[in-house]
């Protein structure tokens, strides 16, 4: 009996850590996407301003 209960218990955690992986994905996507873009706006935008200067 205590085998079947463990089973049971051991196929719902699965499930559960299963679905908030499925949920934390893509909310780690988009805060490595920000994060990334931030940093290319940082580097990009100094630039664009020196090559308006030179002009």
């Amino acid at each position: 009996m205590l085998e079947k209960v463990a089973d049971f218990y051991e196929k719902e955690v699965e499930y559960a850590t299963d679905r908030i992986k499925s949920l934390i994905e893509p909310v780690m996507i988009l805060v490595l996407a920000s994060i990334v873009g931030t940093i290319v706006i940082s580097i990009i935008v100094p630039m664009f301003e020196i090559f308006n200067h030179i002009e």
